[in-house]
């Protein structure tokens, strides 16, 4: 687990290299497609650009204890994901057209603001409750939002264009903190196990760099859990590279992917029963 200080640091060391790779690209890159569906390249920096003015303001109003939202965003669970996945794609455009050839030059402003803000969070503010569209969210979670955003979207733009492009390694234990999330959204507490209903089956999720959890399924139950420091305490280990299973929670890679031959430590029927349920998802 990252100190929050390594957190800040990394908002800084993910900025710096996605602004060096924003300096070497060529005027016709702009208008490829990224791996962000349905987003090009220039979508991608004018969600990152407005981004960083979202997070200035929910940050700093928190920080005084203010949790209303900014400015024509809707009240805390107001709207539907779908509503907000709009909402955020329909900004990110907007600002990449307004912004057009100062695209670049306003994310690097606005973006070493942001910083400089997250910079001066003290110990005691990392807690302090911040506007969310669906709950309240801490400056520290803010924090590590929006290293998962730098590091994820700067793979967005380059992996489109340099398809051996990597997440960088520092970040990848950061992006792959959204796993519970992802299995969140794919329904993760449905799941039940056809061939053993009556069993009690623990999976874990290895991803190599320690960010690992647990899927406990039971006959009328499934939960998601910590995982526990030994790889005896599962049933069955699905291991998984850190960079893969980052991105799969981020849904840019697939399942097949990234569980792969020789993934399934354990009851490997069991392990492919959960696989092809979250494949079906």
């Amino acid at each position: 687990m990252l100190s929050a200080q390594e957190r800040v640091d990394l908002v800084a060391t993910e900025s710096r290299r996605l602004e060096e790779y924003l300096g070497s690209l060529s005027a016709n890159a702009w208008d490829q497609p990224s791996k962000c569906s349905l987003w090009s390249v220039a979508d991608v920096l004018g969600h990152l650009t407005w981004a960083s003015d979202y997070f200035m303001a929910t940050i700093s109003r928190g920080m005084k204890g203010d949790i209303s939202p900014p400015d024509d965003w809707p009240e805390t669970g107001a709207s539907a994901p779908e509503y907000f996945n709009r909402f955020i794609a329909d900004k990110a455009i907007e600002a990449r057209k307004t912004l057009g050839d100062g695209l670049v030059q306003e994310f690097q402003a606005r973006n070493h603001r942001l910083q400089e803000l997250i910079s001066s969070v003290g110990p005691d503010e990392l807690d302090m409750p911040c506007y969310g569209p669906f709950a309240t969210r801490s400056v520290r979670l803010f924090i590590t939002t929006r290293v998962q955003e730098l590091a994820v979207h700067g793979w967005d733009m380059q992996a489109s264009l340099e398809p051996s492009t990597h997440l960088s390694p520092a970040a990848v234990p950061l992006v792959l903190e959204r796993m519970p999330q992802w299995l969140g959204l794919k329904g993760i507490s449905d799941f039940r196990l056809p061939s053993t209903p009556s069993s009690s089956v623990r999976f874990r999720v290895d991803t190599g760099v320690g960010a690992n959890h647990d899927i406990l399924v039971t006959g009328d139950s499934c939960m998601l859990e910590s995982a526990g420091d030994s790889a005896n305490d599962a049933d069955v280990v699905l291991r998984c590279d850190g960079e893969a299973g980052g991105l799969l929670a981020y849904e840019r890679v697939s399942v097949d992917s990234v569980f792969g031959d020789g993934s399934i430590q354990g009851d490997v029927t069991l392990g492919n029963e959960l696989l092809s349920w979250l494949k079906a998802k």
